[in-house]
Protein backbone atom coordinates (compact mmCIF):
# COMPACT_ATOMS: atom_id res chain seq x y z
CA UNK A 1 0.00 0.00 0.00
CA UNK A 2 1.04 3.64 -0.60
CA UNK A 3 1.11 4.99 2.85
CA UNK A 4 2.06 8.84 3.89
CA UNK A 5 2.53 9.05 7.85
CA UNK A 6 2.09 11.92 9.72
CA UNK A 7 4.28 11.46 13.47
CA UNK A 8 4.37 14.99 14.05
CA UNK A 9 2.19 18.05 13.79
CA UNK A 10 2.74 20.95 16.27
CA UNK A 11 0.86 24.35 16.03
CA UNK A 12 2.20 26.99 18.13
CA UNK A 13 -0.35 27.17 21.05
CA UNK A 14 -1.37 30.83 20.05
CA UNK A 15 -2.05 30.19 16.95
CA UNK A 16 -3.92 27.22 17.65
CA UNK A 17 -8.00 27.62 15.99
CA UNK A 18 -7.15 29.45 13.16
CA UNK A 19 -7.10 26.52 10.36
CA UNK A 20 -3.29 27.20 10.29
CA UNK A 21 -3.36 22.48 11.33
CA UNK A 22 -6.35 22.21 8.52
CA UNK A 23 -4.60 23.96 6.09
CA UNK A 24 -1.64 21.65 6.94
CA UNK A 25 -3.22 18.39 6.80
CA UNK A 26 -5.03 20.07 3.51
CA UNK A 27 -1.70 20.27 1.98
CA UNK A 28 -0.31 17.10 3.35
CA UNK A 29 -3.05 14.97 1.67
CA UNK A 30 -2.46 17.10 -1.50
CA UNK A 31 0.79 16.02 -1.88
CA UNK A 32 0.46 12.76 -0.90
CA UNK A 33 -2.30 12.14 -3.72
CA UNK A 34 0.43 13.67 -6.52
CA UNK A 35 2.94 10.96 -5.50
CA UNK A 36 0.52 8.40 -5.31
CA UNK A 37 -0.47 7.92 -2.09
CA UNK A 38 -3.81 6.40 -1.21
CA UNK A 39 -3.53 6.42 2.41
CA UNK A 40 -2.91 9.32 5.02
CA UNK A 41 -2.40 7.71 8.27
CA UNK A 42 -1.78 10.46 11.39
CA UNK A 43 0.07 9.16 14.60
CA UNK A 44 -1.18 10.57 17.69
CA UNK A 45 0.87 11.52 20.62
CA UNK A 46 0.15 9.55 23.71
CA UNK A 47 1.29 12.17 26.22
CA UNK A 48 -1.43 14.62 24.21
CA UNK A 49 -4.11 11.89 23.82
CA UNK A 50 -5.19 13.16 27.54
CA UNK A 51 -6.62 16.31 26.57
CA UNK A 52 -9.20 14.76 23.85
CA UNK A 53 -10.25 11.80 26.58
Amino acid sequence: MNWIEVEILWIEESLRGLGYGTHLLNQIERIAKEKGCTYTKLIPSASKLQHFI
